[in-house]
């Protein structure tokens, strides 16, 4: 399967959030939306294409109870479209919400894939020295197993500060090492409990600014521009056979209210201006300096032998402008490489919309899942 996208198809069926309204909140430096929702009228595969890329993992990591969460589910159309098509229909998911009513019955009959949002990121499942915490892994990991999905591993290298673990000025030698160990250890733990579950692992994530160059991270001032690259190897030593993938988003957004936002929502200082990816108008990998890069880099490892399977292409849609993905990411199969649209949403919360009426939001986000769905089934 080369790809993992969504489609949201929504013609006469909606749902509106209590309060109208959702909260961004902050932990550990990751910014994520805290939905609380009612629901009406919908279709159940609507309702988590929407949210699912949303919901927050903020919450509690607390392994789900061996009740309804793992009670058989049939299928739904989505799931059955997606394994007929051979294609990774995902959503992004948190253990805390698992015992909701409809959660868990809706992640595991529409999808066919996960991945865990925030729970094997470095500062949740590696918060101090030498200590690791496995339970929001393993907790989906079981849901996964007992519901016939599989995982996406998201994430083993982000834009850590180094300091809590190696203290203030790190050597080359001592941010590898950690590195390795870091590595190692997570990928160690779930291959050998989990080695049916998983599939695919992002090994680097958001490395470049707008401009191409590399973003100011731990890893890059403690080691140097080679990175990523010894990220990759240790990953492919620690897990052969494992897909391995680079992921990324490709361009600064406007939201409604006109500010420059990252995708986590958060002010992105790395960024030049708005305007450097790609837009409705131009899918074109070329337009962006980002995109370039990664290319660059992409070709790189392969002519080198660098252990790389695919590249991620985040879908965060805030401006619900989408591009042609199937068109930008032209160039990653003569590299023999796969690609994947990775946390995909475009938001219609209230009090993210300005004017635009929610109801014509609906229906542009339809058509843009829709659409994204398509360069996926087609490719």
């Amino acid at each position: 399967a080369r790809l993992w996208c969504g489609s949201l198809l929504v013609p006469d069926h909606f749902f509106e959030f209590a309060h109208s309204k959702s909260r961004r909140v902050q932990q550990d430096g990751i910014y994520c939306y805290r939905l609380r929702m009612q629901t009406h009228k919908f279709v159940l595969p609507a309702l988590l294409a929407l949210l699912a890329p949303l919901i927050s993992a903020c919450g509690s990591s607390v392994p789900p109870q061996e009740s309804a969460s793992l009670l058989p589910v049939t299928k739904g159309e989505l799931r059955l479209a997606s394994e007929r098509a051979g294609k990774w229909w995902g959503a992004a998911a948190a253990s805390g919400y698992l015992d909701e009513p409809g959660y868990a019955d809706a992640l595991a009959g529409q999808f066919t894939m996960m991945t865990v949002e925030n729970g094997l990121k470095f500062p949740f499942i590696h918060p101090s020295p030498g200590v690791y915490d496995f339970t929001e892994g393993v907790a989906m990991a079981r849901f996964a197993r007992a519901h016939g999905l599989k995982l996406r591993g998201h994430v083993l290298v982000w834009r850590e500060d180094l300091t809590p673990w190696l203290g203030e000025n790190p050597s080359r030698e001592a941010a590898i090492a950690l590195m390795r160990e870091h590595i190692f250890t997570v990928l160690g733990h779930y291959r050998t409990e989990f080695p049916d579950v998983f599939v695919q692992w992002d090994v680097v994530n958001e490395a470049y600014r707008a401009d191409g160059s590399l973003r100011d991270s731990g890893w890059h001032r403690a080691i140097g521009d080679d990175f990523i690259e010894l990220a990759f190897r240790f990953a492919h030593e620690a897990w052969p056979g494992m897909k391995l993938y680079y992921n990324d988003f490709e361009e600064l957004v406007f939201n409604v209210f006109g500010s420059i936002v990252d995708a986590s929502g958060a002010v992105d200082l790395d960024g030049l201006r708005p305007g450097l990816g790609p837009s409705i108008a131009s899918a074109d990998c070329a337009v962006s300096a980002k995109c370039v890069a990664i290319r660059a880099m992409a070709a790189d490892f392969v002519a080198r032998g660098v252990p790389i399977d695919g590249i991620g292409f985040q879908g965060h849609i805030a401006n619900l402008v989408a591009p042609d993905f199937g068109k930008y990411a032209e160039w990653v199969g003569p590299l023999g490489l796969q690609w994947m649209v990775t946390e995909l949403d475009a938001p219609c919360a209230p009090e993210l919309l300005g004017g635009f009426n929610q109801l014509l939001c609906f229906q542009t986000q339809a058509a843009i899942y829709g659409g994204i769905m398509r360069a996926c089934v087609d490719d």
